[in-house]
């Protein structure tokens, strides 16, 4: 059976058998806290639509920093642990693996007080025995933020050298590393580095790398490039990856097991195998009626705990399956609380959010839910809240009131370019409102020639590309027709509303 969110304190290497976990809820988390975001914001977020990925093993990697996407960063969060490198401990013969051990946070302890972990061994006499201590997830995820850690990244580089502007080449020794193998380098924060590309070349982590000044045509030593601009791609592969493990953490928080560092791989917890087990019950949530995106700027004193924090504690009410009483809930808040937290969670009466509160279990189908009604809802939003965090923080967008400025006010197919074109052209329309949209091309025969555009599209401005070769057939010489068929539910003065538009362009070989 499959287990929930993926937050595997251990996996048990016992006799070939792995405890299966369902990492796909993280990657499905993020890709309806995006679309909350976008459709509550009224359009596409620049820069980061086409690095949201989705769900499956085409978003997975291989290894860290390889793919672009904020899904990849979800899934692979429990693959390595690319900050503190924590990998397994052998215990009675027991291998326990920790790629996830830093994932739990009990915030009635304080923002950074590490984790100590009681666990009971499956072997006889079934001792109990504490593990740790280790970092907490909210220390982790500040770490992810401030770029308080050694990134070691796999790939070849080509950067500059901000000290003089030649232009480098960056070479690994080995091409698809272990943990702490490649280049060794920092950011100085994550949207700081996303929005100046910059990185601390590292020359004291005795990273086995060359850097070829494409200039001078010589090997120069790191010291000599100690801040390098990197180019957009390998920007791309670490920001995204970076935000989607932060979302991973911050998911990581609707899991009761998480909130009181409750071990759930050699004692399995009841919520956890249900929530992300075959029946796949997460389903129940989604972006159409979680409600609205948290807006981490509720705060001043910052916008990231107000989320990890007041997630962490609505969760923290509910009951795990643990060693000892370990497990239980309680609505205690404690820690390091900001006035605007204790606010809105004194508003949420969190006593009354009801059973389980207790490590007793296995729980009924009606306490399950329960746990799930009450915090999967919050995580997508919470979720949309970091994604608009980052958004922000990033310039990617301003204000809503802007983002609406901005917005189209009626629809409009344009005229493609270049026309004539061969073999590829370019055609752009607006939506005013949410559609569905259908985008097709046609012979002078009225024959489809190939559909560009065929799903549902929030309001903005979009370019979609034609190659008149990569269809089923090379296509001749001649006038085709292109035609925008859309379907939205309102316009915005509250009428539903129908468009259609076609339009002629010219292939010339």
């Amino acid at each position: 059976m499959k287990q929930i969110f993926l937050l595997l304190v251990f996996l048990i290497l016992m006799h070939g058998r792995l405890i299966p976990h369902g990492q796909e809820v993280h990657q499905y988390i993020v890709k309806e806290a995006y679309e909350l975001l976008v459709d509550q914001w009224g359009s596409i977020i620049p820069g980061m639509h086409d690095h949201v990925g989705g769900i499956g093993s085409e978003y997975h990697g291989n290894y860290a920093w390889q793919k672009a996407f904020i899904t990849t960063g979800a899934w692979r969060e429990d693959e390595e642990d690319p900050i503190f490198y924590y990998d397994f401990i052998v215990i009675q013969s027991i291998n326990i693996v920790l790629v996830s051990i830093t994932h739990f946070w009990d915030a009635d302890d304080g923002d950074l007080n590490e984790n100590l972990f009681p666990i009971i061994l499956p072997v006889p006499p079934y001792p109990s025995i504490n593990i740790g201590p280790y970092e907490n997830a909210y220390d982790k995820f500040s770490r992810y933020v401030e770029g308080d850690w050694v990134l070691w990244f796999p790939d070849s580089m080509f950067c500059t050298n901000k000290a003089n502007g030649h232009q480098l080449l960056i070479i690994p020794e080995i091409v698809v590393p272990p943990q702490k193998a490649g280049i060794p380098v920092k950011y100085f924060s994550i949207t700081e580095f996303y929005k100046n590309r910059e990185m601390n070349l590292l020359s004291d982590q005795n990273g086995e790398f060359i850097v070829f000044d494409l200039n001078t045509l010589q090997i120069i030593s790191p010291n000599e490039a100690p801040i390098i601009i990197v180019e957009d791609y390998i920007r791309d592969r670490v920001s995204w990856e970076v935000l989607g493990r932060m979302s991973h953490l911050l998911a990581d928080q609707s899991v009761p097991a998480h909130t009181h560092r409750d071990e759930h791989g050699l004692v399995e917890d009841s919520y956890e195998n249900w929530v992300g087990g075959s029946s796949q019950p997460y389903l129940e949530w989604n972006n159409t009626n979680a409600g609205a995106y948290i807006d981490p700027y509720t705060t001043d004193n910052d916008p990231l705990h107000y989320l990890m924090y007041t997630l962490q504690q609505q969760t923290d009410h509910f009951g795990s399956n643990g060693p000892g009483n370990i497990g239980n809930g309680n609505n205690n808040l404690f820690g390091d609380p900001r006035p605007e937290e204790l606010a809105l969670l004194n508003s949420l009466n969190i006593a009354g959010y009801g059973e389980p509160t207790t490590y007793n279990g296995p729980w009924s189908s009606t306490n399950l839910e329960n746990i799930r009604d009450r915090t999967l809802p919050y995580v997508i939003c919470a979720t949309a809240g970091l994604l608009f965090w980052f958004a922000v923080e990033t310039d990617l967008i301003t204000s809503f009131a802007e983002a609406q400025a901005e917005l189209p006010n009626n629809f409009l197919l344009f005229q493609n370019y270049p026309n004539p074109f061969n073999p590829n052209t370019v055609i752009g329309y607006q939506l005013p409102v949410s559609s569905n949209v259908t985008l097709k091309i046609y012979d002078v025969l009225g024959n489809e020639v190939a559909t560009l555009v065929n799903e549902y599209k929030p309001a903005g401005h979009y370019e979609v590309e034609f190659n008149s070769s990569s269809g089923i057939r090379d296509l001749a010489s001649g006038i085709y027709f292109y035609q925008l068929l859309v379907s939205a539910s309102q316009s915005k003065d509250g009428r539903a509303e129908n468009y259609i538009e076609t339009k002629k362009m010219i292939l010339l070989k």
